[in-house]
């Protein structure tokens, strides 16, 4: 699913060949994810044949090939739907958030949301565990979960 996220994301911006997938992926999250061409091939294969993305094919004067990808009306569904998906991981969490200022300003209310429910219930399981095994790594850890929240809390409002 990540790969498919990212993948679409660049897609959004601009029509790319699978090496220009990669490039921006790379220079746009390589702080939180990196992506082999052998991890961006078979994920544009499936959105492709998922009617997520068209594929225009060329050759260049000098016999070349070259396939180059777009986003479909479908895609951009399928994107917000795994935008949406409540399923989170801390790294889904930081691309979302690079994504994030990229949206509309409904869909990024509705992601922010979503991404302070999942920083809640972190924040519970860190609580209760907390309870029972006081140490200063898992205060730590609640203090900074309770800062995700509430800058989350203040971004829906700018």
């Amino acid at each position: 699913m990540l790969a498919e996220l990212v993948i679409l994301f660049v897609l959004l911006k601009e029509k790319c060949t699978i090496y220009g997938v990669k490039k921006r992926i790379d220079g746009y999250f390589s702080l939180f994810y990196s992506a082999s061409l052998g991890s961006i091939h078979p994920a544009i294969k499936k959105l492709h044949s998922d009617n997520h993305l068209s594929v225009k094919k060329s050759v260049s004067p000098g016999g070349q090939r070259s396939s180059e990808y777009s986003i479909t009306p479908s895609g951009k569904k399928y994107f917000e739907k795994i935008m949406l998906n409540p399923e989170l991981s801390e790294q889904i969490v930081k691309i979302k958030l690079l994504i994030l200022p990229e949206l509309e300003k409904g869909l990024q209310v509705l992601i922010i949301k979503n991404i302070r429910e999942y920083y809640r219930e972190k924040l519970l399981d860190f609580e209760h565990y907390y309870e029972n095994n006081p140490a200063s790594y898992v205060r730590h850890c609640i203090d900074n979960i309770t800062e995700e929240i509430n800058w989350l809390g203040r971004q829906e409002f700018l």
